[in-house]
């Protein structure tokens, strides 16, 4: 799974494995449990560890990426191992993205000549907005000659909005462009019709009515910080006491608390997270320094630089000259 790969790749890199864990309740023989669920909090808990220890996330990214290997992903791995064509693999995976680590919203566009499979990374906490794209990015790049049984076909090309700090290792992949008006992966449209190493249609149908299981369940039952987070998400400069939000979802505010904490967080990295990502989504665009500040319910200035300060790890004012988003 993507948390055990970025493990692996960022203690390799010197990273103990316990600190890229903090505050997960995790271990990292949990990672290694096929049955065990490890949700969206958890794993972005895990990858602002991973941020907050290296100089080099660009290279940790693509290198996490690149490791990912499809049998580790269960019945969906198995169904794109087995579906019959390459165009068929995309859109099983595209169909059950939600089983994945892939935080971007991900779609196909089909033109004569090329095709597209696009990262749209709006949604995304900005502060590891730019890693979950290269490392999702080169998870789908790097698992395409496994699909194939052979090397990475010509005419496969990446682009990307944001150029990022350092050498990417996701170039080491396939050639990128950096710039562009949204994040890529295109490639020759034939490519679409070639058939599969593994194709197998039985074990196929029989991988994807599992997948189906799996994500009406997944679907039923949202996360107790999915639930604060849309809440909070209502008005980020309106914020209610814990214990006036627990009461809301039927909990205590200790009850609150203790389910929070499970899933690797709490309400105030919540709040931090609700508001700096809409922070950074205003400034992106248009908005003032003054003016967010205000709609994020700050009634000075500088107590919200010093709040962007801390989720960004820059000044508001320069995220907005440089429309990092």
């Amino acid at each position: 799974m993507a948390a055990a790969d970025l493990i692996d790749t960022a203690v390799e890199a010197g990273i103990p494995a316990d600190r890229c864990l903090r505050g997960t309740w995790l271990t990292r023989s949990d990672l290694a449990a096929a049955d065990r669920l490890i949700t969206a909090e958890q794993e972005l808990r895990i990858v602002r560890n991973v941020l907050a220890a290296t100089e080099h996330p660009t290279a940790l990214a693509g290198s996490a990426g690149a490791r990912y290997q499809l049998p580790r992903a269960g019945f969906l791995g198995f169904a794109l191992l087995s579906s019959n064509t390459l165009g068929d693999a995309i859109r099983v995976g595209i169909r059950f993205w939600r089983l994945t680590s892939v935080f971007e919203r991900v779609t196909l566009e089909v033109n004569r000549q090329t095709t597209a499979i696009v990262l749209d990374d709006r949604d995304v906490p900005a502060d590891v907005r730019q890693f979950l794209v290269e490392r999702d990015a080169a998870t789908m790049v790097g698992v395409t000659p496994a699909l194939l049984g052979g090397p990475l076909p010509d005419g496969v090309r990446m682009s990307l909005r944001r150029r990022p700090n350092g050498d990417a290792a996701v170039e080491e992949l396939v050639d990128v462009s950096y710039g562009a008006d949204r994040n890529a992966i295109t490639f020759p449209t034939a490519l679409l019709d070639r058939p599969l190493a593994a194709a197998n249609p039985a074990v196929a149908a029989q991988c994807i009515a599992q997948c189906d299981e799996l994500l009406a369940r997944h679907q039923d039952e949202p996360t107790v910080a999915s639930r604060v987070r849309r809440r909070l998400a209502r008005d980020p400069g309106a914020v209610p006491l814990m214990r006036t939000l627990a009461t809301e979802m039927g909990f205590t505010e200790r009850t609150l608390r203790r389910r929070l904490a499970r899933e690797g967080t709490g309400y105030r990295s919540l709040i931090d997270e609700v508001r700096g990502a809409r922070a950074a989504d205003l400034l992106s665009g248009g908005a003032t320094v003054k003016q967010v500040a205000q709609q994020l319910g700050y009634s000075e200035p500088a107590a919200f630089h010093h709040a962007f300060v801390r989720w960004h790890a820059l000044p508001p004012a320069r995220f907005r000259r440089a429309d990092v988003r």
